[in-house]
């Protein structure tokens, strides 16, 4: 046997609370907790930096769609006021009183069979200023004569631009949509 004394009842019981004590010291829960604690509030941080992130874009979407519109109108503004040095092609932006003639004798001159009347819209923007837009629809065996009638319509006139351009391939033709923008002045 051992050469230990007999225990008391008392004893035994006070090494084994001891023993539960050294046993919870050696499992520090406070440490897991502490773990948790911080992974809580990291994820806590991180749903708020992504929040912060979606607001501050939306906002820079929209100041940066902003600056863009404001140099839109800054460059109409420019383009109304400026004056040309070609006496010969008049005040900058003046209506063109022959523009669908120009347009459908463009349109016979690339190969296009003569478009039929366009749908003509003039929205005032500006004091001063006058949107028109004519909208022609056109059907044609091949999209190329078009797409040439577009880029020669748009250099030779000083101001035309592409509003916008709809194609659909039909059985045997292309079928378009072209609507030509120009800005005007509309007082003198």
């Amino acid at each position: 046997m051992s050469d230990l004394p007999a225990l008391t009842h008392d004893q035994r019981q006070d090494l084994a609370e001891a023993a539960v004590f050294a046993e919870r010291r050696n499992r520090p829960r406070h440490l897991v907790m502490l773990g948790l604690l911080l992974l809580v509030v990291s994820g806590l941080a991180l749903i708020w930096g992504l929040s912060s992130y979606r607001g501050a874009r939306t906002e820079a979407d929209r100041e940066r769609n902003n600056v863009f519109r404001l140099k839109q109108l800054a460059a109409m503004h420019d383009a109304l006021t400026r004056t040309k040095a070609d006496p010969v092609a008049g005040p900058p932006y003046a209506p063109v009183p022959n523009l669908q003639t120009r347009l459908e004798g463009l349109a016979t001159g690339v190969g296009l069979p003569r478009p039929p009347l366009p749908q003509e819209r003039r929205d005032r923007a500006q004091a001063g200023a006058q949107s028109l837009r004519l909208t022609y629809r056109i059907r044609h065996d091949e999209p190329g004569p078009l797409f040439n009638w577009l880029a020669k319509g748009m250099s030779e006139i000083e101001g035309l631009e592409l509003y916008s351009l709809r194609v659909q391939p039909e059985a045997s033709t292309w079928s378009f949509e072209v609507t030509f923008s120009r800005w005007e002045r509309s007082g003198p």
